[in-house]
């Protein structure tokens, strides 16, 4: 794959509001913000984090000269959910915002993360 290469085609770029994945997101959170100024969102956030699954570890036993010690290693690596939006309304509820194109939508990793984020939180997604 050459370098540069964007396996859908999105185009990623920066200005002054930050760093965008996609012309889609940032016309999103253009849109989020004009919300905000008229006072139909209290908040926006970007890219935020949420946990799935922590790192898993394992126990391995190692003899030294004088003792023996227990050393963790790290079996899996963690799982995250990386959400385009978290916006907060007037009225308390915070939902979960994502831009995905439709190539996306269908990718077994993300319909996982997807599905772990509804049973483990109670966040229904919303697609954008």
């Amino acid at each position: 794959m050459k370098k540069g290469f964007r396996k859908y085609f999105n185009k990623k770029f920066e200005n002054e509001y930050g760093k965008w994945d996609s012309t889609k997101e940032f016309k999103q959170y253009l849109e989020f913000l004009e919300m905000k100024e008229r006072g139909e969102v209290l908040e926006v956030e970007r890219q935020v984090t949420i946990p799935l699954i922590p790192n898993q570890y394992t126990s391995e036993i190692k003899h030294l000269k004088t003792k023996t010690k227990v050393i963790q290693k790290l079996a899996e690596r963690a799982i995250d959910y990386r959400a385009d939006f978290v916006v907060t309304y007037p009225d308390g509820r915070q939902e979960v915002y994502d831009v995905k194109s439709d190539m996306t939508r269908k990718l077994q990793d993300y319909i996982h993360k997807r599905k772990l984020l509804l049973y483990l939180y109670g966040i229904k997604l919303i697609e954008l």
